[in-house]
């Protein structure tokens, strides 16, 4: 193997090794969510479970479980992490990988030793599928806020239940 196809096999070594540590399976969590009573005071927390009357949090500040029932509520905001950065990760990484063996493949004329070429495909491509990536990443998600107060209850029921799947336990009974 030359040295060319060493460079490959080391970015693709890479490549699955960096992108492997979403496919270990850990405890399930729930959506953190800030919750806006009727009387202007926050909680934020974790959502564990969303109940018929009440939603339970484990309390950011406190590490406590806090039950707070529904007709307290006024809005609900999912808060969700940027993906910006894991965007970029995933873009450099197919796009180094696709650039160092396409040009590989191609260019065998230029001026460059094979290393060098691979190199420059690596970086080139990897940058802008990068920046693709980060791109498509920030603009992924974004919070959601849920207006409790003023809705009747089969609007607050539909709400509920559509936030149940974000709870860590969402079939609680």
């Amino acid at each position: 193997m030359g040295k060319t196809g060493k460079v490959v096999s080391l970015m693709l070594i890479f490549s699955l090794v960096g992108l492997s540590g979403n496919l270990v399976a850990g405890e399930r969590r729930g959506a953190t969510v800030l919750v806006q009573k009727k009387d202007d005071a926050l909680e934020k927390g974790e959502l564990i479970a969303v109940k018929q009357n009440s939603i339970l949090l484990l309390g950011s500040s406190s590490g406590a479980d806090v039950s707070i029932d529904v007709p307290d509520i006024k809005t609900i905001r999912i808060l969700k992490k940027s993906r910006a950065w894991e965007g970029f990760g995933y873009g450099f990484l197919l796009g180094a990988t696709s650039g160092a063996l396409l040009s590989s493949l191609i260019g065998k004329n230029w001026w460059v030793t094979p290393t060098e070429r691979v190199l420059i495909g690596l970086g080139s491509f990897g940058l802008a599928a990068g920046v693709i990536g980060y791109v498509v990443g920030a603009s992924s998600g974004g919070e959601q806020t849920i207006k409790i107060e003023g809705k009747n209850e089969a609007e607050v029921q539909y709400a509920l239940k559509a936030l149940k799947s974000r709870a860590r336990i969402p079939d609680f009974h």
